[in-house]
């Protein structure tokens, strides 16, 4: 059965809720908020390991809240504005 566009909304912001409710990322999101940071740069801050950052930089990605700039040696991430 194919979904409705207000199924598909729903769906959509489920997700988005759903990548919010870890606190870690909550946290990175407000780092980010602040200024565009790379992975190093929160790794440090929070006392994680690169890939664990990674993961919620992914998660938070590819609901639409993060977006990526690779700068000379680093993958810079900031809030979708």
């Amino acid at each position: 059965m194919k979904k409705t566009s207000a199924e598909e909304n729903l769906e959509a912001r489920a997700d988005l809720l759903k990548a919010l409710g870890h606190p870690v990322r909550l946290l990175i999101v407000n780092l980010l908020r602040v200024k565009p940071r790379h992975n190093e740069e929160l790794a440090a801050i929070l006392r994680l390991n690169q890939a664990t950052i990674s993961h919620h930089l992914s998660r938070l990605a590819e609901v639409g809240l993060v977006e990526s700039e690779r700068t000379q040696y680093y993958q810079t991430y900031s809030l979708v504005a």
